[in-house]
């Protein structure tokens, strides 16, 4: 099936939850895939069922496809999301620069 990127904007606290859920979503594929290769496994031995192991080979495989996707979706956010604490974390280091002196007004500009 092909795929599409979505971006969207989601806020730095949410992205936890949100991995959490792509994690949750591959877990659910391997156990899928697995069921499917257990089934493959039982019924390998069936020569009267050959094209129905075939078949859950292949849906196994795109069962791993996606959990791959959704681990590489994850980790694409949580690489993201440290970056972005590094930075905020940079930011509220370095010190603030004090405000700047005021220009002395010019003769023409006293003079209005």
């Amino acid at each position: 099936m092909p795929r599409v990127t979505i971006r969207y904007t989601a806020d730095l606290e949410e992205v936890p939850s949100i991995t959490s859920g792509l994690f949750e979503d591959s877990i659910e594929a391997v156990k899928l895939a697995a069921e499917l290769l257990e089934k493959c496994a039982r019924d390998a031995e069936n020569k009267t069922r050959t094209e129905q192991v075939m078949l859950a080979v292949e849906e196994a495989r795109q069962n791993l496809i996606k959990a791959d996707q959704s681990i590489q979706d994850a980790t694409d956010l949580l690489s993201g999301y440290e970056s972005a604490k590094r930075s905020l974390e940079e930011d509220s280091k370095r010190p603030e620069r004090p405000p700047a002196p005021p220009v002395p007004a010019t003769e023409e500009e006293e003079a209005e």
